[in-house]
């Protein structure tokens, strides 16, 4: 087998590499050096890129430093600050889908400038430098956000959560 595969131009095998996913691209490099050269090649990772890299990275102002498409790829598997730190991007390594994480500030957040409702503060274990503290009442059920959003493709599922952080807030009410 390893004979007939050496017959293939390496550009064919890297086209036949493609077509699985990152994890599999990546595994077929062990296999044999004939493999690994085509795992590493452009045409592999350039299939796991976005269509709208061009766009994307357009709205990061940090560098990315790479020098094939394999190292961008995993770069972007990290989060990547974008539109002035409101919102980070990422690449899902198994998979390659986008994923968007968006700071509280990208939001409208109702009652958002209510200090009883809401506190923006710094933190350290965030990836956004200010994050909003819920304060919940008690009683209180309902958290409104509104977000603008595009849906690009109709045939794909979307997926939206929203991480809060939250501090419980009883009231007494005494007599004077």
């Amino acid at each position: 087998m390893a004979a007939r595969l050496s017959m293939l131009p390496e550009d064919c095998i890297s086209i036949v590499l493609s077509l699985t996913s990152p994890p599999d691209a990546s595994r077929f490099m062990l296999v044999s050096s004939l493999l690994w050269s085509a795992a590493e090649s452009d045409i592999v990772w350039d299939r796991f890129l976005p269509s709208d890299l061009p766009r994307i990275l357009s709205r990061s102002h940090t560098q990315l430093n790479v020098s094939s498409k394999k190292e961008l790829f995993f770069q972007l598997c990290g989060c990547i600050p974008m539109d002035g730190g409101i919102r980070s991007f990422s690449l899902d390594k198994v998979s390659g889908r986008k994923c968007w994480i968006l700071s509280a500030r990208a939001l409208s957040i109702s009652l958002s400038n209510e200090p009883n409702h809401w506190t923006w503060t710094a933190n350290s274990t965030s990836r956004f430098v200010r994050i909003i503290d819920v304060i919940i009442f008690y009683g209180c059920r309902y958290l409104h956000t509104k977000m603008h959003i595009c849906i690009q493709n109709p045939s794909l599922t979307y997926a939206m959560y929203r991480f809060i952080r939250g501090k419980m807030v009883f009231f007494t009410i005494s007599r004077v």
